[in-house]
């Protein structure tokens, strides 16, 4: 099991890197939200860049809860996260990387052996959809090597 911080650096290992580091994906990448030239406030994301291309990332190792419910409060965390990467101008490419958790102590068949990551595309997909926000889940299994799914 790894914490927030662990997760970041296993993804931030897969991440395509560029030659020069001030045009790469930079770690705790800070964007502006401007109206009308003033700024209204500012997110930092877990990775980004809009340099030459315009991209921003949120990373999430959340689970399910060890008896298996649906984790309520980090659900609440995840459309916050939902919330900053749809504000985002339309160019950016929007991606939240959940880590791959599946659901094996449910007490009811609802959500049986189902990842957290297929869960939220299940519930929050359409949302994600219309604001062309990608979701992937990132398999921690093999040390140091994780396989991301596109799931929508």
């Amino acid at each position: 099991m790894s914490s927030g911080s662990d997760f970041e650096k296993k993804v931030e290992a897969i991440l395509p890197k560029c030659p020069n580091e001030q045009f790469g994906i930079r770690k705790h990448f800070k964007y502006e939200y401007k109206c009308n030239g003033r700024i209204l406030f500012e997110h930092e994301f877990d990775f980004g860049c809009d340099d030459i291309f315009r991209i921003a990332i949120e990373c999430k190792a959340y689970t399910w809860t060890k008896s298996g419910n649906i984790p309520s409060a980090k659900i609440s965390i995840l459309n916050e996260a939902v919330l900053f990467l749809s504000l985002l101008p339309d160019d950016f490419s929007k991606i939240l990387i959940l880590k791959k958790s599946e659901n094996v102590n449910s007490k009811s068949n609802v959500h049986k052996d189902e990842s957290l990551a297929t869960y939220y595309k299940n519930k929050y997909g359409s949302i994600l959809q219309k604001f062309n926000i990608k979701l992937f889940e990132f398999d921690e299994v093999d040390e140091g090597f994780g396989f991301i799914q596109k799931l929508n």
